[in-house]
């Protein structure tokens, strides 16, 4: 595996977004290792952040074989940015994540996130209803 600490990255080597049409919002996503379909890592970010400080993982873990999927949660980046403090509750942004994994046809998934990114998809994707096999890991 390549030592990504002593790789240097070029911001034009980042994916170049698609916005998703999903629960009433449009979502920004980034995705890599569109030959990995079948095999999906959700990688979620912090607050306050964007997707972006998940550049040195998304090629290496395309590279491992995974589809990689970064989103920007309503009111980052070029997502949507809701007026009504309800739409950022944790239904709502947890449907949003739910909403693009259903888009893929996704029920088998790994989440890794940072800071809030995993706190809400750990507790608001309903694991218990075999909607979803999940593995959700922290860093």
């Amino acid at each position: 595996m390549t030592n990504v600490t002593n790789t240097k990255f070029n911001p034009t080597d980042f994916p170049k977004p698609t916005l998703f049409s999903v629960t009433g919002v449009e979502l920004e996503v980034f995705e890599a290792g569109l030959e990995n379909l079948g095999n999906p890592i959700v990688l979620c970010h912090g607050f306050p952040e964007h997707a972006f400080p998940w550049r040195y993982q998304v090629p290496t873990l395309a590279a491992a074989g995974y589809h990689v999927i970064v989103q920007n949660q309503s009111r980052y980046g070029n997502s949507s940015r809701p007026s009504e403090v309800i739409d950022y509750d944790i239904e709502h942004l947890t449907g949003d994540r739910a909403a693009i994994l259903d888009h893929y046809g996704y029920k088998d998934v790994t989440f890794v996130g940072h800071d809030w990114g995993i706190r809400f998809t750990s507790s608001g994707l309903d694991f218990s209803s075999l909607r979803y096999r999940c593995s959700v890991e922290s860093v």
